[in-house]
């Protein structure tokens, strides 16, 4: 239980046949919790690198290069949305509008046949 709490207490121990967890400063950000399963522990000192990737190994939550990355990929991905939302709305409307000259078109073709028609009839009379 010593080399537990001179663990928690920041002196590096190395645990053999360990079995249970630990979580303490050195491993997560949390308050120091020990549960021991195995109580046959082994003090030996851990050089700082080994300390640092175990630091590393607990990180929370990813680094912020990484946050602005994923939220600069979330942006992408909207405006990409968003472009095409419009140009899909843009290209709706062209077709309604060329829709509807088609119809105009029709519409006065007809009336002028239609009052080519009534000039003829009103020439034969």
């Amino acid at each position: 239980m010593q080399a537990i709490m001179k663990l928690l207490e920041g002196e590096e121990t190395r645990f053999s046949a360990f079995s249970g967890s630990i979580t303490g400063p050195i491993f997560t950000h949390r308050q120091p919790t020990v549960t021991i399963a195995s109580t046959k522990i082994q003090k030996t000192k851990i050089e700082p690198p080994k300390l640092k990737l175990l630091q590393k190994k607990w990180q929370p939550r990813p680094s912020k290069k990484n946050r602005k990355k994923k939220r600069q990929k979330k942006l992408q991905r909207k405006k990409k949305l968003l472009r095409r939302r419009l140009l899909q709305n843009k290209q709706l409307h062209l077709r309604k509008k060329r829709r509807r000259k088609k119809k105009q078109r029709r519409k006065k073709k007809l009336q002028n046949l239609m009052q080519r028609k009534k000039e003829d009839l009103k020439k034969k009379k």
